[in-house]
């Protein structure tokens, strides 16, 4: 990872673990900072926006070209994301029938269709899989079409003249919108459709595209003396939003998705004082370790949470607390022990003989 871009592996920490929060972590608390864990899975659009700045930045050049073969690019891919996602299926899978009951499934006949759409990554598109194997997975799922569409999509996005980009950033906002568009018009909602389809999710990806092509193509000025004072506002005007004690489905998908933008351009360029706390070797660690707290956090919280309150009998804030740091610990292990070298070693194995191992972007240090 580029130095003035590690202050983004950090954010992604921050991300990660206000899923966490958003799922485990409710605490008795003002009701601004309830409204801003309550309105946690934000943080996925952060993901997805982040996601396609940094595929921009990584796989294309000057010029809006990839830099590697779309396979090369699925493989880099896959041995980012599978390992330790199929850590998590196989971590989650003791607990998929109890998942099941929870649901309001009355028999598990399509437990094998669950667990191979799955380990397909295609649970997204089916709203009955979403949440029975591991439930922060579906994202992954999301992921995985967009990667599959990113050597397709990515190129024409990138080849646009500023202008076009302008235009095009507008259109995928207002497509990811749709679902407020919907709301207002007085329909109901239902979440399950409008927040895991991958179709319906795609804009924001292709927000980040746009975003990271503006970010490479961009004439140093102005803009990066403003940068560190961006970044503050942007990242105190997205938790302000977060506090409006507002119904969530008009957070679903893409309203914030220009002040990540902002904070996302504004922390790539290295400056200030959010920028270095972000960039800190702490944090970036932290933020290399996210993907794995993100995929792991669900069923850690079914192995640690509940010997921690049935078995122990500790306080609620305790069991979180305690819960919290071995999550991060284990996955700071996961990230160093199987993510890397798996990584490595599928790439290693499926990449193209004749790949130029210098034009690949250091994985190990992506913020993606």
């Amino acid at each position: 990872m580029v130095s003035h871009l590690k202050a983004l592996t950090g954010l992604r920490f921050i991300a990660a673990f206000m899923v966490v929060m958003y799922h485990f972590g409710r605490p008795k608390a003002p009701l601004a900072f309830h409204n801003v864990i309550a309105h946690g899975f934000v943080a996925v659009t952060l993901f997805f926006v982040l996601s396609g700045f940094i595929l921009s930045y990584s796989y294309s050049n000057t010029r809006g070209e990839m830099k590697v073969s779309s396979r090369d690019f699925w493989v880099a891919r896959l041995a980012r994301i599978y390992p330790v996602y199929l850590l998590g299926f196989l971590l989650f899978t003791p607990y998929v029938s109890e998942r099941l009951r929870a649901l309001g499934v009355a028999d598990s006949q399509n437990i094998g269709a669950y667990g191979a759409a799955a380990l397909g990554l295609a649970q997204a598109w089916l709203t009955a899989c979403v949440g029975v194997w591991n439930p922060p997975s579906w994202s992954l799922s999301a992921e995985a079409f967009f990667y599959l569409m990113f050597p397709f999509i990515g190129p024409y996005i990138l080849a646009l003249s500023r202008r076009r980009l302008i235009i095009a950033a507008i259109i995928f906002w207002l497509l990811s919108l749709s679902a407020q568009l919907m709301h207002a018009l007085g329909h109901h909602l239902s979440q399950d459709f409008w927040a895991f389809n991958p179709l319906l999710r795609f804009p924001e990806f292709l927000l980040g595209i746009v975003l990271g092509r503006f970010w490479m193509i961009r004439v140093p000025g102005r803009f990066d003396a403003y940068a560190p004072i961006l970044s503050v506002l942007a990242m105190g005007g997205l938790f302000a939003v977060l506090a409006l004690d507002i119904d969530e489905d008009w957070f679903l998908n893409g309203p914030t998705a220009p002040i990540m933008m902002l904070l996302i351009y504004s922390l790539a360029m290295g400056r200030g004082r959010l920028a270095k706390v972000l960039a800190s070797k702490p944090l970036v660690l932290l933020g290399e370790s996210s993907y794995s707290l993100y995929i792991l956090h669900w069923p850690l919280w079914l192995l640690i949470g509940g010997y921690l309150s049935d078995d122990l009998h500790l306080p609620k804030s305790a069991v979180f607390v305690i819960y919290a740091v071995l999550a991060v610990a284990a996955s700071i292990l996961s990230f160093k022990l199987l993510e890397q070298p798996a990584n490595k070693f599928i790439r290693r194995k499926l990449s193209s003989k004749n790949a130029n191992s210098s034009a690949w972007p250091n994985q190990s240090k992506s913020a993606s």
